[in-house]
C-alpha cells in the first residue's frame, strides 16, 4: 500500500485506479466524495477515459438511491464533461468532414455502461432500472447547454431506447423531462400556468423554448418522441387542440391560421405558429425515420391520433366528422401529406415483407412492435377511420 500512496501523491495512473477499486475511497460515498473523485477527475485530465469509466461503472451506482450527493460536485460534473468531450479531437473532426464517426468510442463505453447500469438493476438490489435511469438523467441534465450537445443528447436517447419497453423507467424519462419542461430555465417567458407551458409553441421554425431545439432529430428518435408525448400533452391539456378542431368545423371558409389565432386569444396563449402544432411535428418525424426504424410505429401511432381525431360533439350535433383535411391545404402542407402517404407505404410494405421471411429468418426481427406494425395500421384504419384510409394510403 505504500507504493501505492506514493503513486497516489505522484498522480500515477495506475494508482489512482487501484485506489478506487481497492480501498474506501472507491466503496464509501463520502469517501469517495472527500477523495475519489479527484482521482476521477485526474484520470480523465491525463486522458485515461477508459479506466475512469470502467471505474465510474462500479462507483455510480453507490449514488442511485441520493444521486444528489455526487451531481453537485464541480469537479466531479466537470470530469463528466470531459468525458463527453474526448471523442472531439482534430483528428476525429477532420475525418468527420469525410465520415461520420458519431458517436466516438468514449461516448460508446459511456453509453454501454448505462444501458449495463439500467439492464443489470437486480445487482445493485433494485426492483427496477428506474434509479439508474433518474440518476443519469439528472447528471446529464445537469451538464450546461445540454439540449444543444449531441453528446448528451445521445446518451438520453440511448436511455429513452432502453426504458421505453419498462414501465417503471419509462415513467422516470417522463418525470424528468416533465421537470426540466416545467422549471423556470425553460419557461424564459416568465408565465405560468398554460401560457408558461406553451410557451414553445411561439412563431417560428423551431421551438426556443422546448427540450427539441430543431423541427425533427431523427438521430436522437428515442429522445423525440419522449419530449414530443410531453409537448403534445401540454397541446391536449391546455384546450388548444380541441377549439382548434371546434372552430374549423364550425367555420367551413376560414383558414387555419385564422382560426388558430381566434383560438389562442381565447385561451390566452398569445401568439402561436400552426407549424409548431403536434400533427405537423410528428409527421416530420414520420417522414425523416427510415421505415425499418423501431420507433417509427410508436410514431406513427401519435400521428395518427391526431390525423384520425373527430371534432367534440357539441350541443345539438350527435355526431361530428373530420376536419383533418383543413390542415393540409396549401401547396407546401399537400405535399408535406403526400411525403407521409409515402413513408406510411414504404413503412408497410417493408413490414410485410417481413412478416413473409421464412420461419428460420423470423427471428432477426427482434422488436414485436415491428412485426405486427401492418396489421396495426389496418385495425387502425378500419376501427376508427375507414373513410380516411385513402387519404393517408392513397389509395
Amino acid at each position: 500500500m505504500h507504493v501505492v500512496k506514493r503513486g497516489i501523491m505522484d498522480k500515477k495512473p495506475i494508482a489512482l485506479f487501484s485506489a478506487l477499486l481497492l480501498t474506501t475511497w472507491g466503496h464509501s460515498l463520502p469517501e469517495f466524495c472527500e477523495h475519489g473523485v479527484e482521482c476521477i477527475h485526474e484520470l480523465v485530465s491525463q486522458g485515461r477515459y477508459e479506466a475512469a469509466i470502467s471505474a465510474l461503472g462500479h462507483i455510480t451506482p453507490l449514488f442511485f438511491s441520493q444521486p444528489e450527493d455526487i451531481i453537485t460536485s464541480t469537479r466531479f460534473m466537470l470530469a463528466i464533461q470531459k468525458c463527453l468531450t474526448a471523442d472531439q479531437t482534430y483528428i476525429t473532426m477532420a475525418k468527420s468532414l469525410v465520415a461520420s464517426n458519431f458517436p466516438g468510442k468514449i461516448l460508446s463505453l459511456l453509453a454501454a455502461m448505462i444501458v449495463y447500469h439500467i439492464r443489470n438493476y437486480s445487482r445493485y438490489n433494485l426492483s427496477s432500472g428506474g434509479s439508474a435511469v433518474r440518476f443519469w438523467l439528472q447528471l446529464l441534465i445537469g451538464i450546461p447547454e445540454w439540449v444543444h450537445d449531441s453528446s448528451v443528447l445521445f446518451l438520453l436517447d440511448t436511455i429513452c431506447q432502453q426504458s421505453f419497453t419498462h414501465p417503471a423507467c419509462w415513467q422516470e424519462v417522463i418525470r424528468g423531462f416533465s421537470e426540466v419542461m416545467k422549471s423556470s430555465e425553460c419557461q424564459q417567458s416568465g408565465g405560468g400556468g398554460v401560457i408558461g407551458l406553451l410557451s414553445w409553441l411561439t412563431a417560428g421554425t423551431t421551438a426556443p423554448h422546448s427540450l427539441l431545439v430543431r423541427p425533427s432529430a431523427p438521430q436522437f428518435p428515442w429522445f423525440t418522441v419522449a419530449v414530443l408525448m410531453l409537448e403534445t400533452q401540454q397541446e391536449l391539456s391546455s384546450g388548444l387542440w380541441k377549439n382548434l378542431l371546434i372552430e374549423l368545423f364550425a367555420k367551413p371558409q376560414t383558414t387555419l391560421e385564422e382560426a388558430l389565432k381566434k383560438v389562442s386569444d381565447d385561451l390566452g396563449l398569445g401568439p402561436i405558429s400552426s407549424s409548431l402544432l403536434s400533427i405537423y411535428r410528428w409527421g416530420q418525424q414520420v417522414v425523416d425515420f427510415p421505415a425499418d426504424h423501431p420507433a417509427l410505429p410508436v410514431t406513427l401511432k401519435m400521428y395518427f391520433t391526431l390525423h384520425l381525431a373527430h371534432v367534440p360533439p357539441q350541443p345539438g350535433q350527435y355526431e361530428c366528422s373530420s376536419v383533418v383535411s383543413r390542415f393540409y391545404q396549401g401547396l407546401v402542407n399537400s405535399a408535406f401529406l403526400g411525403k407521409i402517404k409515402k413513408k406510411v407505404a414504404s413503412a408497410v410494405e417493408h413490414h410485410e415483407s417481413c412478416l413473409r421471411l421464412e420461419p428460420e429468418d423470423e427471428e432477426e426481427i427482434l422488436d414485436p412492435q415491428l412485426r405486427c406494425l401492418p396489421i396495426w395500421l389496418l385495425t387502425l384504419f378500419v376501427t376508427f377511420a375507414p373513410t380516411l384510409s385513402g387519404v393517408v394510403l392513397g389509395v
